[in-house]
């Protein structure tokens, strides 16, 4: 008999690299659920990204001959936000990740505004050039709580990026409302 380590039934599904993350304007895209957004909606190769999902249960017992027994278990509320630092530092990037459109001239003005709706879509290729994972969030609200930087020499600069999904009331998301991941 000999000895085995873990086997991995699918080399492909492994993930090495970098995302590429892409915001634009979420009301004239809400309609279509593929990725649309284009050159223009570029926002930078993410330096780390994150999914964070939390929930919220509640839990009902009943009580047989005296022991509490486990009957159900409800869902009371749920969370969903994506972490990201970029590096690609430009003012249309830092107006986006203030909460901005990236429009503006003086992007210190994102500070005293609410945030802007976008569409983001994150595409990461895999090693293979061939299989993508494309999140598709129709309307984000960018809210990051605090961006801060450093421009230390010896390395590239992260700044962070909190997105929030919102519900989408199109019809064609009615069935996936935050959104949807795709894999290709």
């Amino acid at each position: 008999m000999s000895v085995q380590g873990t086997r991995i039934k699918d080399r492909e599904s492994l993930f090495f690299g970098l995302a590429e993350l892409y915001l634009g304007d979420s009301e004239s895209n809400e309609a279509s659920n593929t990725a649309v957004l284009g050159e223009d909606d570029y926002f930078s190769c993410m330096a780390e990204i994150s999914f964070n999902i939390s929930k919220k249960f509640s839990k009902r017992y009943d009580v047989q001959n005296g022991v509490k027994i486990l009957e159900n278990i409800f869902l009371i509320s749920s969370n969903f936000e994506v972490e990201a630092s970029f590096v690609e530092l430009t003012e249309k990037n830092l107006s986006l990740a203030l909460g901005g459109d990236g429009t503006e001239t003086n992007i210190l003005d994102n500070l005293i505004k609410a945030p802007t709706a976008l569409r983001a879509e994150i595409i990461f290729s895999y090693p293979n050039g061939t299989n993508t994972l494309t999140l598709i969030l129709p309307k984000v609200n960018v809210i990051t709580n605090s961006v801060g930087f450093d421009f230390l020499p010896e390395e590239a600069m992260q700044v962070p990026l909190k997105l929030a999904p919102l519900k989408c009331t199109h019809s064609s998301w009615s069935s996936n409302p935050l959104g949807k991941i795709i894999f290709a």
